[in-house]
């Protein structure tokens, strides 16, 4: 439910009360139904004055206040006394609440927001079908109210699904205040990662750098993005490129497709300790995808392949980008038409990419004991003839208890025909892979390891520790293979961040 402009204090007018003995209920045009024990009838006004344990329920959201002054015939209301509101969202508690249930607008004072573990009060709030504001707010992370550290803000735009706009902000932290940032934009469109942060990145061999990347939606199916990098033992790396999407604007996936550089199976549970769950994998597969896209690339680095490379460059790359979810399996393939070169002295060779992956469903063996199945295919085209590859994955998942997840795979894989660049093949034709996750209460361990058969070796190891404390959640992440290792502290928002996204899908 969303409340609307506030009223003014209700003056005192003469009533026809009408007292009942009983909680009663009534449903209300528009969708929304009260109840109370006692209503009284403003002869002045012909509003409708409810008191008593009263309660308003609109979908979802249930409002529940010591009195209730409604105008059926305009679908307005104003709760006072103390209201609390209950959503799918969170619980939201203020002094009064104005509201049309008819135009989806409303306001309220003395706001407190409890999200999960996010944490906001905020003098007045306004909400407007597509659009929330919210003035001198005050927001942290925490569940038992304003933690040592906050941030603050003189207003903030909500646009749910979309995104947001906080002015005059400032961080409060143990005392200090620092700031304020005339300005800051967030996304909460997930369909774009939006505009990020430049980062200090350690990239193996090319040194100490600093990286960029920003997707940003245009309109409800195109989605426009671009990277920067620059590295001191390297050439400087950038590119743009323009997605379209034909799928409906309410799929969660990204609209801009992923590259062919990174690692093969990036997006799988056995295969990358990134990857929390085999629901994201299984979810990321299944997801309708029907992706148009045409970018230029310069000077990209290969990620997990048995010669990686650093300046590889794509003059051109126009690309189509399908999946879904198909007699029970997930799916998707991706064909390529580019234009490319695996360093700046060598020439640009044209070619034909196309690569496709399917994953079975989970299928039951014994209790808490699972089995599925994985392919993958890659081959390409061009003036130098074809080449390809294929693999296919058989694992066991076992979960003997809520809080832990174990699983076994073992991969074999096989190639013909000679490869455009060094980059094309696979690390391993023969890999066991063995990993085990355990979540329990603000802890979470995963690990994972990984075996060639073929070379007799424990080519990598990987795993993940951290510790969700109040507002922060420390962690460290380490990969031998492909080498990488994050150690930081996250704000624990993700939560709120995700509901945001999905409000519009959802109302």
């Amino acid at each position: 439910m969303v409340p609307g402009p506030i009223l003014p204090p209700i003056e005192a007018r003469p009533v026809l009360a009408v007292v009942q003995n009983a909680v009663q209920t009534q449903r209300l045009p528009g969708g929304l139904t009260v109840t109370f024990r006692e209503s009284a009838l403003d002869a002045e006004t012909s509003e409708l004055v409810l008191a008593g344990d009263v309660t308003a329920t609109y979908g979802e959201t249930v409002l529940s206040c010591p009195s209730l002054r409604l105008n059926t015939e305009k679908m307005t209301g104003v709760a006072e006394g103390g209201v609390t509101l209950l959503d799918p969202e969170g619980r939201l508690t203020c002094q009064t609440l104005s509201f049309d249930w008819g135009q989806q607008t409303g306001a309220g004072t003395d706001i407190v927001l409890q999200a999960d573990n996010v944490h906001i009060t905020a003098q007045s709030l306004q909400v407007f079908p597509g659009r929330w504001e919210l003035s001198d707010a005050r927001g942290s992370l925490s569940r038992v109210g304003t933690a040592p550290v906050s941030f603050l803000a003189r207003s903030v735009t909500i646009d749910p699904g979309h995104g947001g706009v906080a002015r005059g902000v400032y961080l409060l932290a143990y005392g200090a205040k620092i700031g304020p940032v005339p300005r800051m934009s967030f996304s909460l469109n997930r369909r774009v990662k939006g505009i990020g942060i430049p980062s200090i990145t350690n990239k193996k061999g090319a040194g100490l750098g600093v990286s960029w990347d920003a997707s940003i939606a245009v309109g409800d199916h195109g989605a426009a993005s671009g990277f920067w990098g620059a590295f001191p033992r390297n050439e400087p790396g950038f590119g743009l490129q323009y997605a379209y999407s034909a799928v409906s604007p309410d799929s969660p996936t990204l609209i801009t497709p992923e590259g062919d550089l990174g690692e093969r199976f990036g997006d799988a549970w056995f295969e990358n300790i990134g990857v929390k769950s085999l629901d994201d994998e299984e979810s990321d597969l299944r997801f309708k995808r029907k992706t148009f896209a045409i970018g230029s690339f310069w000077n990209q680095s290969t990620t997990g392949r048995p010669v990686d490379q650093d300046n590889v460059s794509k003059r051109y790359e126009a690309v189509f980008d399908a999946g879904g979810e198909f007699s029970g399996f997930g799916s998707r393939t991706t064909v390529r038409l580019q234009s490319i070169r695996s360093s700046s002295t060598d020439p640009f060779k044209e070619r034909a990419v196309v690569q496709s992956t399917a994953l079975s469903p989970q299928y039951r063996v014994l209790p808490g004991l699972a089995a599925l199945a994985r392919a993958d295919g890659f081959g390409t085209l061009s003036d130098a003839g074809t080449y390809g590859w294929g693999r296919v994955e058989a694992g066991l998942v076992y979960r003997p208890i809520q809080q832990l997840t174990m699983g076994a795979s073992y991969s074999v894989g096989g190639s013909a025909g000679t490869p455009d660049f060094p980059f094309d093949g696979l690390w391993t034709n023969h890999s066991l892979n063995l990993r085990a996750d355990y979540v329990v209460g603000p802890y979470t361990f995963r690990y994972l390891a990984k075996y060639d058969d073929d070379k007799d070796v424990w080519y990598d190891r990987e795993y993940e520790v951290s510790l969700a404390a109040r507002e922060f959640e420390p962690y460290i992440v380490f990969r031998q293979f492909p080498s990488d290792t994050r150690f930081g502290i996250r704000f624990r928002i993700d939560r709120l961040r995700d509901r945001l996204m999905r409000r519009h899908q959802n109302r």
